[in-house]
Order: structure tokens, then sequence, then C-alpha cells
């Protein structure tokens, strides 16, 4: 299954410090990244020098090795004792925080918002800045302007954000 995940880049993902290995296999398995991104992850780590010896082999692999292999193993030594956030929380998270950065370079950053939102699921915690979905609370769009309307689900968007990085620690 593919699903809609923005064109983001590696040093941007790099610099998530609440991703674990588990993580990167659960977007690998969803073709989220790729396995360029995973061999560049393990390269990140050995360039900060804080590394595992088995990133080391992710590193150094070539096209005759299974990377989900390597990675499967990775995880089992590396994420024991973690706390635990769902992989795919994390992805929505990263997917609709890149967004958010850029939504002003981005042709419907509202529309892209739609497709996230389908594609993992339909996440009840997003619901509130989806176009389509009806206002949960008293906020009766008929009596703003299209405007306020989009202002609004921007507010709830930047809300969800935040809300995630203090979850996630990254806040």
């Amino acid at each position: 299954m593919t699903m809609y995940f923005p064109e983001v880049p590696f040093s941007y993902l790099y610099s998530l410090k609440f991703i674990l290995w588990r993580d990167v296999l659960w977007a690998l398995e969803f073709n989220l990244i790729s396995d360029e991104f995973v061999v560049g992850l393990a390269n990140h780590h050995l360039e900060l020098g804080v590394y595992h010896d088995l990133e080391l082999d992710l590193a150094l692999m070539n096209d005759s090795f299974d990377i989900r292999v390597c990675l499967n193993n990775l995880v089992n030594v590396t994420d024991r004792g973690s706390p635990v956030f769902d992989s795919k929380s994390k992805w929505l998270f990263i997917a609709l925080k890149w967004l958010f950065e850029k939504k002003c370079e981005i042709e419907d950053p509202l529309g892209k918002v739609e497709l996230i939102y389908e594609d993992f699921d339909f996440p009840v915690e997003i619901e509130s800045f989806v176009r389509y979905m009806p206002t949960s609370e008293s906020y009766q769009p008929q009596q703003h302007t299209l405007k306020e309307n989009q202002n609004r689900l921007y507010e709830n968007w930047a809300a969800y954000i935040k809300k995630t990085e203090v979850s996630l620690g990254e806040g």
C-alpha cells in the first residue's frame, strides 16, 4: 500500500530526535521512505558518533543485502525500553508538521491534509482541520467568511502540532 506523504528532505527527518528504528521500519514497510533514507540515517548517526554496531552494518549495506533484515535486528536491539508512541502517529505528525511549515509554498495545503487524513485511516486527532469534516464544537461555519473558516482550520492544525510536539518531547 502506498500512502500520500510529502517529499520531506532527509536532513529534516534526520533532525527529529523522536524517530526510532521501529518507526523507520514502519515507514519503509508503507513506502513513506526509501532504503536510501535508512542508510542515510545510519550514516547520520555515525557522523554524530552515537550509533550501534548494527547501524554501521546498515551504513555499509550494498544491493546484495536485505535492508529489512538488518533493520529488524536493529529494532530488536535498540528500541527496547523506549517510550511507546505509535509509529503511524509519528509519521502522521511528521507529514502534517512539514506541510504546515511549508503551507505558503504548497498549492492547497488543506487538500494535502485531506489526502493524509484518508491515507492514514481517518485519524480522529486531525478531524478539526479537515475541511469536509463537521465541526465538533459550537462553531458555526456558515456564520463566518471563507477566510475566517480557513484561519480556524489553520489554528486547529497549529494546535495539533504544538500538542503533539509536547507529547513527543520536541516542543
